[in-house]
């Protein structure tokens, strides 16, 4: 958690922000891929524009159909986390497991992430093998995530206040010299 919490003072972009986060997870539990995506509620997609992978580990960088790696999706738009130790023996991804285990997910966590009440993006870990996820585990993973999400929550609301100062400053010149040109009228 020291870790992450210096890796997030450093960084200002988002994107930079999760993909610290993954890094620190993945190498932390020693799983194959770990990243950040951002949802499409209405398409039920998620787009990944980049993850941690362990080396030999494929990235799954790119948008994903959700319902093509299982029935679990109406869970995580409840914002419950998803869990399954292996895709063979999980009545949600069992008719998906050969899929899964291609893409080196058999063992997955689907930590839903969600702003204002709805369901934003999600934190996944995925292992090439079966692996149990212990509770200690799952905490940990919660503090990550909730953790990254204030981090991209304040980066982004800064990114806004920057914008929205410099068009002010654009309009006070511009309102002051249509003034001074007024006055020299």
């Amino acid at each position: 958690l020291l870790k992450l919490a210096d890796r997030l003072r450093e960084l200002t972009n988002p994107s930079d922000l999760a993909y610290a986060a993954a890094e620190i997870l993945g190498q932390t539990l020693r799983v194959s891929r770990c990243g950040y995506g951002t949802i499409d509620l209405a398409a039920e997609t998620i787009t990944i524009e980049r993850d941690w992978t362990a080396p030999g580990i494929k990235s799954l960088a790119g948008v994903l159909q959700f319902r093509d790696y299982g029935t679990y999706i109406e869970d995580l738009k409840r914002g419950e986390t998803v869990v399954f130790a292996d895709a063979e023996k999980d009545p949600q991804t069992a008719g998906t497991a050969d899929i899964l285990k291609t893409i080196s997910a058999q063992s997955v966590v689907n930590m839903p992430i969600t702003e204002q009440g709805g369901f934003v993006a999600l934190l996944y870990l995925n292992h090439a093998t079966a692996r149990e996820w212990t509770s200690d585990e799952l905490s940990f993973i919660r503090d990550i995530a909730e953790r990254t999400r204030i981090a991209i929550e304040r980066r982004s609301a800064e990114d806004r206040l920057r914008t929205f100062a410099g068009q002010l400053e654009q309009m006070v010149a511009r309102r002051t010299g249509e003034l001074v040109h007024s006055q020299a009228r």
